[in-house]
């Protein structure tokens, strides 16, 4: 299994529920009281390509969108053929199935915190 921690890894930040991704079994998606997705696990496949990052700390690019500042996370520059949206976030995967997950945008820059994303930023 791997977890990446969306916003910190303060384990202060209580867990609310947990959802399996309708999409793909692979992923687990923790909210938190507010309804923000705070972390996500990873299983199977998924989570062997996180192996190489333990510990790194800042885990995103900010880029502007057409609709805004979206922070970007990326485990390989690959062209997206599926995607979730899920509480202002965007999953991105690799196949028509929704298999092989290759990254994520924050679009809802207020709801996840510009402040916090910003220390998190590459």
């Amino acid at each position: 299994m791997a977890y990446v921690h969306l916003v910190s890894n303060n384990r202060n930040i209580k867990v609310k529920n947990t959802d399996e991704l309708e999409e793909n079994s692979d992923l687990n998606l923790d909210f938190d009281a507010s309804g923000k997705v705070i972390g996500i696990e990873f299983f199977g496949f998924t989570a062997l390509k996180f192996r190489d990052m333990n510990n790194v700390k800042k885990i995103y690019t900010k880029n502007q969108s057409d609709k805004g500042i979206i922070y970007s996370f990326r485990l390989a520059d690959i062209k997206p053929k599926k995607s979730v949206q899920v509480n202002g976030l965007v999953l991105y995967f690799k196949g028509e199935e929704f298999e092989d997950f290759v990254g994520l945008d924050i679009t809802d820059v207020n709801l996840y915190g510009r402040e916090i994303l910003d220390s998190l930023t590459i």
